[in-house]
């Protein structure tokens, strides 16, 4: 997952392949981002368990407190994406 500071378009996933496995990178930009905490944050459980490598602006982890922290106070989704992910 890559947030960006901007670029056209705002957001999507870029496919590539790597040692022949098709790997998935979801990009959006902070702005995005931020609307997206806002307004969905049920979408962002990737989000949630991921582990960024940087953070130059840091402007990243106040928005990462903000989505695990709908997490702690919404665990039936929580439970809901364990089960979306024993599926697939």
């Amino acid at each position: 997952m890559s947030i960006l500071q901007s670029n056209k378009p705002g957001f999507g996933i870029e496919n590539m392949r790597i040692d022949g496995i098709k790997v998935g990178n979801l990009f959006l930009t902070f702005g995005i981002l931020t609307h997206c905490v806002e307004t969905a944050p049920y979408l962002l459980y990737m989000l949630n368990i991921a582990r960024p490598l940087f953070d130059r602006n840091e402007r990243i982890y106040p928005l990462r407190e903000e989505i695990k922290k709908y997490f702690v106070d919404h665990p039936e989704t929580v439970r809901e994406w364990n089960v979306y992910f024993v599926l697939f």
